[in-house]
């Protein structure tokens, strides 16, 4: 079978090939000196991302430990490497099409609430996890969305089923119901599908998603692809360089974890619903003002654009890429589609300004969304170990149908709720307090990220995933009585949120949670350990 061409990759809308380091392909990048995870005994969603067209997550409350416990020991996950071979017969197939190969794919993951039920009381040295549920981060997360009672309660455990089509999909949901039903409770299932045709790949808001992930060194092959975020292995994988409990360089924060979490990751899952209806007017209501948020080359150019051309800009600099996946950086005035297909190009991020030596937003506001939860190049404000240690790998997937025509002509969302849309986000990391809760308060919900000066300056909230202040009080910021310094205090009251500071009026959001949590993901080893316990 011929070797993986990063033509062929793009093709199916990847950028990163999985590596298989015990044996079959030649990779070309030279493999660490230290320690690598095997593939086969990693679950096969964690770096690899399963290649889903559907994907079902089983969500339950466990009841029955020692029936539960018979049947894990006969459960066998899709592990790295047996997604790396579906990925090579993908690539095989004369389109690249999955729809042409049949794949499933399984894994497995409990809370930690589902582990102490198996038997497994040790902490594995994560502040969050260890704490319990994410339902109780709920504030520190700003989440004021109205979580289903799924997730209030706290399921123990989530079996994810990733398949080809929707018809396997459900046929394996229904295989391991049959087989789990008697040891379980409370199973909901919740349903995701890539979006139809041409928003394939494509988030309900219409962006390309799931582009420009981290590459784990020794596991992936992509040398090729410049501006690529190569990573060590334990900043996803726990027992590796790179993961700050192997380490070891702040045992009081990140304590030494118990042998059985090796080959783990953590996985964090959230429901996010989008309002794609009044998000879609909100970026023609504001293109009509592009003057006002061109860039300066732009202006200088005497660049004309029409107003939807000026809400398809508009768009761009609230995420930081076009729909098209291209960077905003590298294309700040119009989409170009073709570049957006080439993993050389959409991966190219250099926010360097010539002529400037501070972070520029000339090109890309601070306030980007990939700009906010993937910073790069804020040195010296920044260390880049700091930024590598808080990289996470995504493998969301849409939900809901496609908008009707009524919510196209209003503009608003149908209060049907078999006709909720949005995103299922899943993403995995080694540290839940370095990755997702990182990114979550420390840089997207962040006003003051990313550093862009050595005094702390107000840029602004995500646009996306971030949230307008509390109704009771507001961050303000005022000058000290020596005029030398800024002072920051709550003030009571309610102020326009004026953070996202292109749009000039205050800023409105489109994503609401509904709710979520946090999951280990044992190694296939320490799941038939588990089994035995």
């Amino acid at each position: 079978m011929p070797p993986f061409t990063l033509e062929q990759v793009a093709r199916i809308k990847r950028s990163i090939v999985p590596r298989e380091t015990t044996g079959g392909i030649n990779a070309s990048a030279p493999l660490p000196s230290y320690p690598i995870p095997d593939p086969k005994n990693i679950q096969g969603d964690v770096y690899t991302a399963f290649s889903k067209g559907h994907e079902d997550f089983m969500f339950f409350t466990l009841v029955d430990r020692s029936g539960f416990k018979q049947w894990l020991a006969s459960f066998n996950p899709t592990n790295s490497f047996d997604v790396a071979q579906d990925l090579k017969r993908i690539l095989a197939s004369s389109l690249g099409d999955r729809s042409r190969v049949k794949v499933i794919q399984t894994q497995i993951a409990f809370s930690r609430a589902g582990l102490d039920y198996l038997g497994e009381t040790g902490k594995v040295g994560d502040f969050y996890f260890d704490k319990g549920k994410m339902f109780l981060d709920k504030d520190e997360l700003t989440d004021r969305g109205k979580w289903d009672n799924l997730f209030e309660a706290g399921p123990h455990a989530c079996i994810i089923v990733a398949a080809d089509s929707r018809s396997n999909c459900h046929e394996k949901v229904r295989e391991l119901q049959g087989q789990i039903s008697g040891f379980v409770s409370n199973l909901a299932i919740i349903h995701g599908r890539e979006r139809p045709g041409a928003f394939r790949g494509h988030e309900h808001f219409g962006y390309m998603d799931g582009i420009s992930q981290p590459a784990l060194r020794g596991l992936t092959d992509c040398d090729k692809v410049p501006e690529i975020m190569w990573r060590h292995p334990g900043v996803i994988i726990m027992g590796y360089n790179g993961d700050p409990n192997f380490d070891g360089k702040d045992p009081i924060t990140y304590p030494p974890r118990p042998d059985w979490t090796k080959d783990g990751s953590f996985m964090v899952f959230r429901k996010l619903e989008q309002d794609v209806p009044e998000f879609n007017a909100y970026v023609v209501e504001n293109g009509k003002r592009w003057r006002e948020f061109i860039p300066e080359e732009g202006k200088e150019g005497q660049v004309q654009l029409t107003d939807l051309e000026g809400a398809k800009l508009f768009g761009a600099q609230m995420f930081g890429r076009w729909k098209s996946g291209a960077p905003l950086q590298l294309f700040p005035i119009k989409d170009n589609e073709e570049a957006a297909k080439d993993p050389k190009i959409n991966n190219r991020f250099d926010y360097h300004m010539p002529g400037k030596t501070r972070p520029s937003a000339a090109r890309c506001p601070f306030t980007a969304h990939v700009r906010k939860v993937n910073p790069r190049q804020l040195d010296p404000f920044l260390s880049r170990e700091f930024i590598d240690a808080t990289s996470i790998i995504r493998s969301s997937i849409p939900y809901g149908p496609e908008m009707t025509e009524a919510e196209k002509a209003s503009g608003k969302s149908s209060s049907d709720p078999s006709l909720k849309r949005g995103l299922l986000f899943v993403c995995y990391q080694s540290s839940i307090q370095n990755g997702f809760m990182e990114q979550s308060k420390g840089f997207a919900g962040n006003d003051f990220f990313p550093a862009i000066d050595l005094k702390p300056k107000r840029v602004g909230q995500d646009p996306i995933i971030g949230a307008p202040p509390l109704p009771a009080s507001v961050t303000l910021t005022i000058s000290g009585m020596d005029g030398r310094e800024d002072i920051d205090m709550l003030a009571a009251g309610r102020l326009k949120d004026t953070a996202f500071a292109l749009s000039g009026s205050e800023q409105q959001f489109f994503v609401t949670s509904r709710g979520g949590e946090y999951f280990f993901v044992p190694s296939v080893s320490e799941l038939k350990r588990l089994a035995r316990l």
